[in-house]
């Protein structure tokens, strides 16, 4: 490498030092996040811990979908569902589990996942089981019939216990953990933006 070349990377890395040296004097360790894990996964990941019936999992869903937009090819996302809330019953909200696997699996989750919110918050609709998750999904143009076979697959039964673990040690939602180490949280005086720039940065934390 000449004197030019490495005058360049200098540059370059002086460059970066101030953004790197804010973001880090921005977020703080026990305020924006916690540490949850003495290691962090080798990949880059994102996860949220969420419910269907959970009024603020439904509010932050536009925070989620800005989220995906801005994700680097290398950083995976990924929701789990969990069965706790009390407006409901364990077994319904394990069917919706079914179907949200079964609904990523036809590549259809942003159809799926806004249609049952829609249906539980916005127009207030019972959901007793299976059947009316499929009804709500049909509702708007989606192949109920498909996501009723996906559902009862093996396939998919394998995955609900693998959502399963991925929301043990979680009693609050929405929970969003990134790399398996840390926990974000969001403040009363965060904006929606600075929330999204924290689970990126966080993402480049080991």
């Amino acid at each position: 490498m000449n004197f030019k070349s490495i005058k360049h990377v200098f540059f370059a890395l002086l460059l970066t030092m101030p953004a790197v040296a804010s973001a880090q004097a921005l977020w703080q360790e026990g305020t924006h996040y916690n540490v949850i894990s003495e290691k962090a996964s080798d990949d880059k990941r994102i996860r949220e811990v969420f419910s269907y019936w959970c009024p603020a999992c439904y509010s932050f869903e536009t925070i989620v979908i800005q989220l995906k937009t801005k994700l680097p090819a290398d950083v995976t996302f990924t929701k789990a569902h969990v069965n706790f809330m009390g407006s409901t019953t364990p077994e319904i909200q394990n069917d919706a589990t079914k179907a949200m696997i079964a609904a990523k699996a036809m590549k259809k989750t942003a159809e799926f996942n806004a249609a049952l919110f829609d249906a539980i918050h916005k127009q207030r609709k019972n959901i007793t089981g299976m059947d009316d998750i499929l009804a709500v999904y049909a509702a708007t143009g989606g192949d109920s019939e498909k996501l009723g076979k996906m559902a009862k697959s093996f396939g998919v039964r394998s995955l609900v216990a693998k959502n399963n673990k991925l929301t043990r040690g979680v009693s609050s939602v929405p929970t969003f953990i990134v790399n398996d180490k840390y926990q974000a949280v969001f403040g009363r005086n965060m904006t929606p933006d600075q929330f999204i720039d924290l689970l990126l940065w966080l993402t480049t934390q080991k």
